[in-house]
């Protein structure tokens, strides 16, 4: 039976920071991109959704039911 994860509600810099830490990695983004990015971001907006995921895809992560505020 599988246990169904709690969806998390965000900052950018917060989920960013959860991240590198956890993959211990360094990401290195401008800030002003990563303002840019995420102010936008509208969780109900599915293109929004897919983009998203498709940011932290291009940083090498696959993350599921991540929600930013």
């Amino acid at each position: 039976m599988d246990k169904k994860l709690e969806p998390y509600y965000l900052s950018a810099e917060t989920a960013l920071s959860i991240v590198s830490k956890k993959f211990n990695i360094k990401i290195d983004i401008k800030e002003d991109d990563i303002n840019l990015r995420f102010k936008k971001y509208d969780r109900n907006n599915t293109d929004d959704s897919i983009q998203m995921k498709n940011f932290f895809l291009s940083l090498g992560l696959s993350l599921q039911d991540i929600l930013f505020n």
